[in-house]
């Protein structure tokens, strides 16, 4: 019940292991094939190919199992509904250190990293920053670069403390921190020639991609779910006290659709596509008909929630939705909960292509 302890566990510790985790393990498994191999390209591939399907697999085990086990408990097991969180996390976290005794035991099979930097790789961005900071945009680089630290301590301050002057400055901070780096690395003609100058052009692209990506994700992680938490959950409607899934089990069909739709665009849309238009499928198109599948997602899902608020409600209260001031869940309406499949589907197929 230490709201502030969940808050400063979900928000810092995972922050750090998600931090120290993404980056580097794709990166990490990209190092230890040879460049110089004439099928490099070829098993890079295969590998991202596998890893992609891989989290996918361990996806559908937290979506379909895990997340309905936190909030029903695991009868068959003997987990009560009380222990269901407990036991879950407990299942991820010995997940996690299976990971870790394995990685561990490969460290002498594996390569040293293709590139090391003499002086750091945060050394020698800074140094390149540097280079450039006498010109306006260098100046406007450094204020934006400046401000991120400033954006991670204003935004767990807003976790613990209510206040309105302190949420609109946060988000004061947060589109002054976009505009500055757009605008000084749209064009980088200002830093000296190097490697990280290379990696700075990507900034913009993957500062606006990633805030409308985070929109998304964002609708599909809270808003989904919280709708399907409000139509009726159960396995089996005509138990009344039965087993209720995890508004977040209907997730289950974004990997699913990831898993499945993946091959159909691969030897199927794809070349007929480039047979329709004579020219190879471009990057451009790939990711506008995948914002399209997430717009549908959005509109699908919203249609859903107009005919869910018509329905009656029931009178079972739905445990993975919000309680009411009593101590009581909010009733779900008569609506099937397995309609969420389908947003949750057409968000899987955007993301793969």
């Amino acid at each position: 019940e230490n709201v502030p302890m969940y808050l400063a566990g979900t928000m810092v510790l995972v922050t750090f292991g998600a931090g120290g985790i993404k980056p580097n393990v794709v990166t990490h498994g990209a190092d230890q094939f040879d460049q110089d191999a004439p099928d490099y390209q070829k098993r890079v591939k295969s590998f991202f190919q596998y890893f992609y399907i891989a989290i996918n697999l361990g996806s559908i085990v937290s979506h379909g199992f895990l997340s309905s086990t936190a909030v029903s408990g695991l009868p068959a097991a003997g987990v009560s509904v009380e222990y269901g969180f407990f036991f879950s996390y407990m299942v991820a976290a010995s997940f996690m250190l299976m990971a870790l005794l394995v990685f561990i035991s490969g460290k002498s099979r594996y390569r040293p990293a293709s590139q090391v930097a003499d002086n750091g790789v945060m050394t020698a961005f800074f140094q390149t920053l540097m280079s450039g900071s006498g010109s306006l945009k260098g100046k406007i680089a450094l204020l934006g670069w400046a401000l991120i630290p400033c954006i991670i301590v204003a935004s767990l301050l807003n976790a613990f403390v209510r206040s309105k002057p302190l949420q609109m400055a946060c988000l004061l901070l947060d589109v002054a921190c976009v505009l500055c780096l757009v605008v000084a690395h749209l064009d980088n003609s200002w830093l000296s020639e190097s490697p990280i100058r290379q990696c700075l052009d990507c900034v913009p692209v993957l500062l606006v991609g990633n805030i409308f990506y985070g929109i998304l994700e964002s609708s599909v992680g809270s808003f989904f779910q919280s709708e399907a938490c409000q139509m009726d959950t159960r396995a089996d409607p005509k138990v009344e006290d039965g087993f209720q899934f995890s508004g977040d089990f209907f997730r289950l069909a974004n990997p699913f659709a990831i898993v499945l739709w993946t091959p159909v665009l691969l030897k199927v849309l794809y070349p007929l596509v480039e047979r329709c238009i004579g020219r190879e499928v471009s990057t451009g198109m790939k990711v506008s008909c995948g914002y399209l599948f997430a717009i549908g997602s959005q509109l699908v899902a919203s249609m859903l929630e107009r005919v869910r608020v018509s329905r009656p409600v029931t009178s079972i209260p739905s445990r993975c939705a919000p309680m009411l001031p009593d101590g009581t869940h909010i009733h779900a309406s008569e609506m099937s909960a397995m309609w969420m499949l389908l947003p949750y589907a057409m968000t899987g197929m955007g993301e793969i292509m």
